[in-house]
């Protein structure tokens, strides 16, 4: 710190994209240091940019942390720690997710690089923000909230799952919240998560497209309450076609009675659409149901 300011940001200039670990170390000590230039950071985190080794991700997740930094720096650690899977920085830019007081697109930021991610605090903090609807209305907030759902996409924490489930049943939370919710619960095993699903699926008052990501979440399962509702769903006219050929696609190739009764029902009745007809006598190959 104590050379000449011209030759250190040509220096640091000079070894952006390099993958020499003495040189990333510098420039992760020259980022992290908040005693340096502002410009000479800024320039060793441009340099790091891209750059997920143990040095560059304790910076990034120190420079994150730091409400007291410039902003743009900030920005960019949050950005940079996209990728990652430094157990520090994830803990880092979950903290700053669930840090009410810190600033909304920091928030985003952050939330943007744990999309993917499944360390166990990061999903237990991202758990909690999916939940909070202190202010539904506010755009930036339900963004947040949505970047969350998709960070929590596949998924199989506990309270993870809990929280998702919660999301997806309360019909007064944001209708895009709910369904990035549901689609974050595709594949799911859990009970709860998809009793849930289950009950908005059958909810013919509830959004159309909250419904069609219910049923679609929920093919392939073995679960009785997934499929009673599927099959629900598949049997009843007043159903818009669409939500009833996705359900009866979910249920392809299960042979469970609810299913084969609502299979029974759809082929027995000639005023039924040709193509879930169809469907429903294919799926009823190979059924003992009496």
């Amino acid at each position: 710190m104590n050379d000449d300011f011209c030759l250190r940001f040509r220096a640091i200039k000079a070894m952006a994209g390099t993958h020499n670990a003495d040189a990333l170390r510098a420039l992760a000590a020259v980022v992290a240091h908040t005693r340096n230039d502002r410009r000479l950071r800024h320039r060793a985190a441009k340099a790091l940019t891209r750059t997920h080794g143990a040095n560059a991700a304790k910076a990034w997740a120190a420079v994150v942390q730091s409400r007291g930094d410039y902003v743009d720096l900030r920005k960019i650690a949050a950005e940079s720690l996209i990728g990652t899977h430094d157990a520090d920085a994830l803990r880092a830019l979950a903290a700053i997710v669930a840090n009410t007081k810190d600033a909304i697109f920091m928030r985003v930021c952050a939330a943007k690089a744990l999309v993917g991610k499944h360390e166990a605090g990061a999903l237990r903090a991202l758990a909690a923000v999916v939940q909070d609807k202190t202010d539904k209305t506010h755009t930036a907030d339900v963004v947040l909230r949505e970047l969350v759902a998709k960070a929590l996409i596949g998924t199989h924490d506990a309270d993870a799952l809990r929280a998702l489930a919660t999301v997806v049943q309360d019909d007064t939370d944001d209708v895009d919240v709910r369904e990035l919710a549901a689609k974050a619960l595709t594949g799911t095993h859990d009970a709860d998560a998809l009793r849930a699903l289950a009950a908005v699926a059958e909810d013919m008052n509830d959004d159309f497209c909250l419904r069609f990501r219910a049923i679609k979440a929920m093919a392939g399962t073995h679960n009785a309450d997934a499929l009673r509702a599927l099959a629900a769903v598949v049997a009843h006219t007043r159903n818009d076609r669409r939500l009833r050929h996705r359900a009866a696609k979910a249920l392809t190739r299960t042979h469970g009675a609810n299913a084969a009764k609502a299979w029974a029902a759809v082929v027995q009745s000639r005023g039924d659409y040709v193509d879930l007809r169809k469907i429903a006598a294919e799926s009823l190959i190979g059924t003992h149901d009496a």
